[in-house]
């Protein structure tokens, strides 16, 4: 009987410490989703502030293209000049290039743990299995002062801000999660 007894409390304190594990892992992947969206709509209003500064149009990088527009991208670092910019290779979450890659050591250029994207892979980097992709499609203003999103092509009339949406997808333990976060950035200056 007290051999039963010992059993079970074991069996249940190794599966409450096997449901606590998961869980912190299903945590902390959620904060670096968070942060890593939040991380794509920062650094769509910096290259807007930065154009303010630089006297330049305030969406200049914010989109690719003049005919028909691309508007999907993913951010990149420039760790050697400390500069932010939009790739837009990939048009959709399945592509290659969405993936996230983290530094495994110091380098010249990077700290270790520093999470980035970009279209090559260097040997000191890993793939987390995040993928990020952000969209930052014009916000138009027609003549009657009514705004709409434009999910492609260009404004007709004005171009009176950008909505940035990221979008972060990861796997844990099996399991498919998603984060989106969307924000308005508006040419207000």
């Amino acid at each position: 009987m007290a051999i039963g007894i010992l059993s079970t409390s074991i069996a249940s304190a190794l599966s409450l410490t096997t449901l606590s594990l998961a869980a912190e892992q299903e945590s902390l992947s959620a904060i670096v989703a968070a942060n890593l969206a939040r991380e794509g709509v920062e650094v769509a209003r910096t290259i807007r502030d930065s154009n303010w500064l630089a006297g330049l149009d305030w969406d200049n990088g914010l989109y690719e293209g003049a005919g028909n527009p691309d508007y999907t991208a993913v951010p990149v670092f420039e760790p050697n000049s400390g500069d932010w910019h939009f790739y837009y290779a990939p048009d959709n979450l399945a592509s290659e290039k969405t993936r996230v890659f983290r530094h495994e050591s110091e380098s010249s250029n990077a700290t270790r743990g520093l999470y980035r994207q970009f279209p090559a892979l260097s040997g000191a980097m890993i793939d987390t299995g995040f993928r990020r992709l952000v969209e930052l499609h014009p916000v138009c203003v027609d003549t009657l002062g009514i705004f709409s999103v434009i999910e492609s092509g260009k404004c007709s009339v004005d171009k009176a801000g950008i909505r940035v949406r990221v979008t972060v997808t990861w796997n844990v333990a099996g399991r498919d999660h998603q984060l989106v976060v969307e924000e308005g950035l508006y040419d207000w200056r």
